[in-house]
């Protein structure tokens, strides 16, 4: 889309330096419009909400299932594409 080289952004929430919660704001405050998927250990609802709130489109829980991923990927890929 628009020459974007990527389809999707999926990323771990816990990374060092910026998580995964600040770097989909900075995205999302520059102009990116990709699908942006938070994956997590964390399964609350608290942490689900934190990560759309924060400009994630969805959220999957660690460990993720090939038939988990490959929904997911088609789902937002077709919304997307």
């Amino acid at each position: 889309s628009g020459g974007d080289p990527f389809d999707i952004v999926i990323m771990d929430i816990q990374m060092p330096v910026l998580d995964g919660q600040q770097a989909a704001r900075r995205l999302r405050s520059g102009g990116c419009r990709l699908p942006l998927i938070a994956l997590t250990a964390h399964a609350t609802e608290h942490d689900r909400k934190a990560c759309i709130d924060a400009g994630f489109d969805d959220y999957a829980t660690k460990p993720i299932s090939k038939a988990q991923l490959t929904q997911l990927l088609k789902r937002h890929l077709r919304s997307h594409g």
